[in-house]
Formats: structure tokens, C-alpha cells, sequence
């Protein structure tokens, strides 16, 4: 297909979809037809109707019909739409080898700080990123004093009227003091400055009970709770530092935040392995127990962990993608209605195209700072060679490794400017590339796939639920 439109079947019902203009159609059989044939042979090509078999059928004049109905969609900017890329997005004018671009200076324009509180953890998990939460080197709890410090810096460098702290780990519930230090510090400077900050925590929930439960209910805009799904697959993966279950307990205090949270913001996060490809399953089952808001998300792991997904499982992924999109539908319809994360898209104020364009904001406006006060490129580059960026209390350095940064997105990456779901994941996860190939150019062709999966089954979610033949994404 083109770069100016994809043509997908999913759920049995036809689509195009334009990367540039975010207009999703659904299409009549000849409709379909005829945005492959233009797709494959120009709209010269396809109305000549020489060398296929379409042509020569009874529809031929549905065919010519609905050519001109695309045709109407493209002088609309609504299909084949052309790509004003690589002109767009932090990565203008960037080399697609080498990948710089400009310094945007000494860390101005910062947007969000995810702080690891604690390089600790209670569980085990033997999926996990950070390694059981010390990522790679001894086990720490950052200070008040550098939780503090990151926040200022956060206020000093930020580059509008709003910025955001999550609270990551390893487990940051084990460090309640350095979170309420970071939070005091955050609701004092936007006082001071007129501006608006967000929070937002994520835990394994099972310290999630008590005063810890009332102060993150009370002070988070966010939280994300970790549980995997069914009691068989999460106490496969989650296990106790000290062995052991945790589906029981982590259920038991997820539903207790969770009345208590009410329709306030809170998430529950899965992850599925090769092990668990029907991860619809998973995401049902927190459904059924009343929990509103599901994500179940794929392992991020280099490619010889065994439990890292491969190409040949991609078509049970895409397989489950369509159950669970099935799944949604028919319970939207049903009334029992609940969302699944990657299944979202905001269809009146979706983000402008440089803002696509440029897709991940880690290392750029975006950054992780660990308990010493080093600071990376996002949480799952903490303690990886070759991406740190300076420290809470000197500042973000201007260097090579940040132009580096701020130079990635969709014009950055060949692979990238040939891809339809190019706008819609932004040229995808900086880690998952790191680890999948340590070249921040090149995205790991199996997530590539997984999000290709996803995103079709969130378009056909999103036309379900709108009933419309054409809409802007």
C-alpha cells in the first residue's frame, strides 16, 4: 500500500484508513477494491481496468462509481492524502543515518519527569525490565533531598503552563517519603508559578492499603496498578522477593482502591508474555471483577529472553486483538461497557501532525531520574550505557546523546516514513529499540507488528462506537 492510505479487513468489516488526515472510512466491497487498485496502479491504472480480474466482473460500474467517490475523499484531504514529511516534527531536515538535530539547550522545555523513588522491590517478577527493580546495580531509595531537587528542575526547565510527575520503581510505595517530599515541592512551585501539575504513580498494589492507599487516592491525578489478569498468570510471573503468590492480596487491594477511587483516574496494567497469547482472557477477567479501565500490554525484553515475544506468534496476537476488540464491542452494546487502554483515540482533539510526528518526547521533554539524581532517557533506559543525560542538581547537559534524542520520530526512521500506523505510534518505544537492536533508528520490527495488530483493532473499535462511515482519528 502507499504511503497515502491502508486498506485493512478486521471483524469483518472493510476499512481505509488516511496516516496523514486521520480519516477512517468503511468501505463497500467495490469501495474496498477499488482503494487497493488505486493503491497498486494509480487512479490512471485502475480506471484502464487492464491486467485484473475485478474489472471483468458485473460491478465494474460500482467499481468506476466508487473511484470517484475516493477521488472526492482525496481533493477533500481525506484519503491518499500527501505527506508533508520528512518536513515535519523535531526530526526536520534530520540525516536518516545519523539522526541529529539541534539541542534544543541546556534542558529547556521540559514536560514530565517520571522519578524512580526506589530501586527496591517487594516482588520478583521474572519478566521485569529493571531487574527486580535495582536495574542493574545495588539496591537504593532516592532521598527527599533528590526527589526535591528533580522537581525544581522539572519547574525550572519546563516549557509550559503544565508538567507531570509519575512515580515509578522498582516499587515507589516503599518510598512513601521521597513521593509526599516530591509532591509538596510540586504543589509549592506551581503556586509560586501559576502553573498546573499532574501526578501519577505506579505500583504492584501491595502496599496499596492504609494511609498509603488514603495519600495516593488523595494526591494522584493517576495510578496504575499492576496485575497481570488470571490468579494462573500472574502467579506465574509475580511472584514475592521471598517466593510465594501475590494474585490474592494485589486483587484484594486493588478493589478496595479502586471503590474507594471511584471514576477518578486509575488504570489497571497487565502484561502478557509468549506464554499468555490469548491476553484477552486477562483483560475480561479484570472486566468481570468490576474494574473499569484495563491495559494488558506486551513484554518490553531483548529479543533472547525467553519469554519475548517472536514474528511467528504475531498472527495469535492479532488473533486475540480481534477477540478482545469483539469483546468490547459487544459489551458496549450490552451495557456493560469498560474500556481497554490501546483501544482509545481522542476523536475531537487528537494531537497535530508535528506533534505525531515527533511520537515519544523520552530524552527530548520527557526524562527518568534514578535515587542518585542521574537522569536517562525514560524509565526502561535507566542504567543503560550510552543514554544518561545529567543530573537533578547540574542540570541537562547539551550532547550528543540528547541531540540524539531530540531528533528521533517519524522523519528520523526509514522504516518509519513507509509505515501507515507512522502517525499513530510516532515511530514507536525508544527502549524497545535500544534493546532490540541498541540503535535508537531502528524500532524493533516485533513491536512494529504488535502495534500494527492494535491499532487495527482499535480503528475498528473506534468505528463501531461513533457509527460512522467516515471519521477523523
Amino acid at each position: 500500500m502507499p504511503r497515502g492510505g491502508h486498506a485493512f479487513t478486521f471483524g469483518g468489516a472493510r476499512y481505509a484508513f488516511d496516516p496523514v488526515s486521520g480519516a477512517l472510512h468503511r468501505l463497500s466491497a467495490p469501495a474496498y477494491t477499488a482503494v487497493r487498485l488505486v493503491a497498486a496502479r494509480g487512479w490512471d491504472g485502475a480506471r484502464a481496468g487492464r491486467g485484473g480480474r475485478d474489472e471483468q466482473t458485473a460491478h465494474r460500474a460500482r467499481l468506476l462509481q466508487s473511484l470517484d467517490e475516493l477521488a472526492q475523499l482525496q481533493a477533500a484531504g481525506a484519503l491518499f492524502t500527501a505527506d508533508p514529511a520528512p518536513g515535519v516534527g523535531p526530526a526536520a531536515g534530520a540525516s536518516s543515518g545519523a539522526g541529529v538535530a539541534r539541542d534544543p539547550g541546556a534542558g529547556r522545555m521540559l514536560r514530565a519527569l517520571c522519578l524512580n523513588v526506589a530501586h527496591d522491590c517487594n516482588m520478583a517478577c521474572d519478566y521485569c525490565f529493571s531487574g527486580d527493580g535495582a536495574y542493574g546495580g545495588g539496591r537504593a531509595l532516592m532521598s527527599p533531598d533528590v526527589a526535591e531537587r528533580a522537581i525544581d528542575l522539572l519547574f525550572d526547565c519546563a516549557g509550559g503552563p503544565a508538567c507531570e510527575v509519575d512515580f515509578f520503581g522498582g516499587e515507589p510505595l516503599l518510598n512513601l517519603e521521597a513521593v509526599a517530599a516530591a509532591v509538596a515541592r510540586g504543589r509549592q512551585r506551581a503556586r509560586e508559578r501559576g502553573m498546573r501539575v499532574a501526578f501519577t504513580l505506579t505500583t504492584n498494589a501491595l502496599l496499596l492499603r492504609g494511609e498509603a492507599a488514603r495519600f495516593v487516592d488523595a494526591e494522584m491525578d493517576n495510578v496504575v496498578l499492576s496485575c497481570d489478569g488470571r490468579p494462573v498468570v500472574h502467579d506465574g510471573h509475580r511472584r514475592r522477593r521471598a517466593g510465594g503468590p501475590t494474585h490474592a492480596a494485589v486483587l484484594e487491594n486493588i478493589l478496595g482502591f479502586a471503590a474507594r477511587r471511584g471514576a477518578r483516574d486509575h488504570w489497571v496494567r497487565g502484561t502478557y508474555t509468549r506464554q499468555n497469547l490469548d491476553f484477552d482472557a486477562d483483560a475480561l477477567y479484570l472486566a468481570d471483577r468490576g474494574l473499569p479501565h484495563v491495559s494488558v500490554e506486551p513484554i518490553v525484553a531483548p529479543r533472547r529472553t525467553p519469554l519475548a515475544l517472536r514474528r511467528a506468534e504475531m498472527p495469535a496476537v492479532r488473533r486475540t486483538y480481534a477477540r478482545l476488540a469483539a469483546a468490547v464491542i459487544e459489551r458496549r452494546r450490552a451495557g456493560r461497557a469498560f474500556e481497554f487502554f490501546h483501544f482509545r483515540f481522542d476523536h475531537d482533539r487528537g494531537a497535530c501532525l508535528e506533534r505525531r510526528a515527533a511520537g515519544c518526547g523520552g530524552g527530548r521533554d520527557y526524562q527518568a531520574g534514578d535515587p542518585p539524581g542521574r537522569l536517562w532517557a525514560g524509565p526502561q533506559l535507566v542504567g543503560r550505557p550510552g543514554v544518561e543525560l545529567g543530573d537533578v542538581r547540574a542540570g541537562i547537559a547539551a550532547s550528543p546523546v540528547r541531540a540524539a534524542f531530540c531528533a528521533l520520530g517519524v522523519a528520523a526512521k526509514p522504516a518509519c516514513r513507509q509505515c501507515w500506523a507512522r502517525y499513530l505510534c510516532g515511530g514507536g518505544c525508544h527502549a524497545a529499540a535500544h534493546l532490540a537492536s541498541g540503535d535508537l533508528l531502528t524500532p524493533d520490527p516485533v513491536a512494529c507488528a504488535v502495534q500494527r495488530a492494535r491499532l487495527e483493532a482499535a480503528l475498528h473499535v473506534a468505528a463501531d462506537t461513533h457509527g460512522s462511515t467516515t471519521q477523523r482519528l
